[in-house]
């Protein structure tokens, strides 16, 4: 993103995602008159996690017939036809679930991966191999280890997302653009230490399972130090209702109160009368 707002809650924002060389190198634009071999993309969606299914449904979802190709890429609001002819994209389109009726044509579409991890064999393997290190092994068939092994991906998996990696999970602020500018509001600190102790307090007393043994909380999020040293990084406006004492590093920005918004019974009266004398049909009023 190099234009845009990203508004996240502090958990969030200490959250490690996936690696840069991960998503560039399973994400993937779609464009109408693009040579694409149907094999070659068959298999980035199948290494990129999605799902071969007779009909396409949910998100993370791909279908095949004749000469087309539905795809329902993650994030997007509705899933997409491709249209072939040969290794061409000759046209794609939206369509709905429901029906399975296309809606519009489209130029492009950009694809995201199923999952913030891989899932190909080589993943599945290292998964195997960094479980072992770190967890027991249990034969019980509904083990993550073992569903895992087999290709099942349960609920919650992304609390294991680090073990389908080789590196360390990078944090959000390494995929902000360079004139990045944060704004923050209310007590940050508070709220970070607060979901710190929260995350915690869960591996603490639910860690122990057995059969859902949890990674150090560190593995997954940013402390709260390492949190506060990755905004050092960034200029910050902070929306306080105090000012910030006097230094080099702080501005304390000009601010006006906002007007009394109270709703005036005259005024509305006045303004009725003159529009009962109008073409409206309709008025409808809010309290707030």
């Amino acid at each position: 993103m190099q234009r845009g707002v990203l508004i996240v809650p502090v958990n969030t924002l200490m959250q490690r995602v996936c690696p840069h060389s991960f998503l560039h190198g399973h994400a993937l634009v779609m464009k109408k008159g693009q040579r694409l071999s149907r094999d070659a993309l068959r298999t980035q969606l199948d290494s990129a996690g999605y799902r071969h299914v007779d009909q396409v449904m949910e998100h993370g979802e791909y279908a095949t017939r004749g000469a087309l190709l539905d795809l329902f890429p993650m994030g997007s609001e509705l899933p997409y036809r491709l249209d072939f002819f040969d290794d061409e994209i000759d046209s794609l389109r939206v369509f709905d679930v429901d029906s399975q009726r296309t809606l519009e044509e489209v130029e492009a579409i950009n694809l995201l991966p199923a999952h913030e991890f891989p899932t190909d064999k080589a993943a599945i393997e290292l998964f195997r191999s960094q479980w072992r290190d770190t967890f027991e092994v249990k034969r019980d068939p509904e083990h993550i280890y073992q569903q895992v092994s087999k290709g099942t991906l349960p609920a919650g998996i992304e609390y294991w997302q680090p073990l389908f990696f080789s590196e360390p999970l990078p944090p959000l602020f390494s995929y902000f653009p360079a004139n990045t500018l944060l704004v923050n509001t209310g007590d940050l600190e508070t709220s970070a230490e607060r979901f710190q102790a929260d995350t915690l307090a869960r591996f603490e007393n639910r860690g122990v399972d057995p059969m859902r043994p949890l990674l150090p909380p560190q593995s997954l999020w940013l402390r709260v130090d390492e949190l506060f040293s990755e905004l050092k990084n960034w200029p910050r406006v902070q929306l306080k209702t105090e000012h910030l004492p006097t230094k080099a590093a702080n501005a304390n920005l000009g601010f006006q109160k906002l007007p009394d918004l109270a709703v005036q019974a005259q005024q509305k009266r006045r303004w009725m009368r003159c529009v009962s004398s109008s073409r409206l049909s309709t008025v409808r009023w809010c309290s707030r």
